[in-house]
């Protein structure tokens, strides 16, 4: 999924997220990532990716994502943390391991 703008130019990518299903044939799980330009971060874009996917994932039956993100990227920890959804967190270096439960009825 993917954000856009108009600009004199034309429509312009300005920010991108996507999950990937972990294991097609029953899927349960999938990676999250997200990309945002950096004139337009912290304007709010990834938590409303986030929740569009969270809509498609549950649609396809999905009950959680995961992601690894760098444990200096604290906007995008703010994201999971701001979007209601049960998380859990481990870290091995510089990196966290994020998980996002699906089932749980929390708001985004």
């Amino acid at each position: 999924m993917v954000a856009t703008t108009q600009t004199g130019k034309g429509e312009t990518l300005i920010a991108g997220g996507r999950y990937a299903v972990d294991n097609p044939e029953s899927p349960r799980s999938a990676e999250l990532a997200f990309l945002t330009g950096e004139a337009y971060r912290g304007r709010g874009i990834a938590g409303l990716l986030l929740k569009h996917l969270k809509l498609l994932a549950e649609a396809a039956g999905l009950r959680q994502f995961e992601a690894e993100v760098l444990a200096e990227n604290r906007p995008m920890l703010s994201v999971f943390k701001r979007s209601g959804l049960p998380m859990q967190q481990s870290r091995e270096g510089n990196i966290i391991h994020v998980t996002l439960s699906l089932e749980a009825e929390a708001p985004i």
